[in-house]
């Protein structure tokens, strides 16, 4: 039997009630995006774009956002087991779950954690803040992809150079369609 191929990605994220931004990589190249309100800037796939505030014009964050935005999916989730744990120094509560609700079109939520068919996910949940650690994806009892924190520093203070970018591969930014 062959072996799984290792492929692993890093995400960065700062948040702050007002701002978002985000690092990650789409195929082999690195993703900045800035976002504040509805408004996006974006630097990646060789081009520096802007929505200038359109709200209907949106930004992914990358796959690691569905470690933070666990609301979304929650009520499609129904526990097997779970016990208590620690992970990067955090009280955890570690659950098998599984998917109750497996019809694509209305969980698309948990495609960045699972990427495909899954049968059960072993979650490491934060305690205190209910951010998603570590999930880790499942089908017929085999690991095939997990998507984990390797640091995590909630409540720190950014200095405002941490939200501003430059249009990189253009002049100026342009605008998104």
């Amino acid at each position: 039997m062959a072996e799984p191929e290792r492929h692993e990605e890093t995400w960065q994220l700062w948040v702050t009630p007002d701002r978002r931004r985000a690092r990650f990589e789409v195929r082999s190249e690195t993703v900045d995006v800035v976002i504040e309100g509805s408004t996006f800037w974006s630097n990646g796939n060789g081009r520096s774009i802007t929505n200038g505030g359109n709200p209907n014009v949106g930004h992914g964050q990358g796959d690691g956002q569905h470690l933070v935005c666990t609301s979304a999916y929650a009520n499609v989730l129904s526990v097997m087991d779970f016990s208590e744990g620690t992970r990067l120094g955090r009280r955890t509560i570690d659950a098998l779950v599984r998917v109750v609700d497996d019809d694509r079109h209305r969980t698309p939520i948990l495609h960045g954690l699972t990427v495909g068919d899954v049968e059960a996910l072993e979650l490491s949940i934060d305690r205190e803040r209910g951010v998603v650690l570590r999930a880790v994806s499942m089908f017929q009892g085999i690991v095939y992809r997990i998507v984990q924190a390797t640091s995590v520093n909630f409540d720190p203070v950014f200095g405002p150079e941490i939200f501003h970018i430059e249009p990189r591969f253009d002049a100026e930014w342009v605008l998104a369609n």
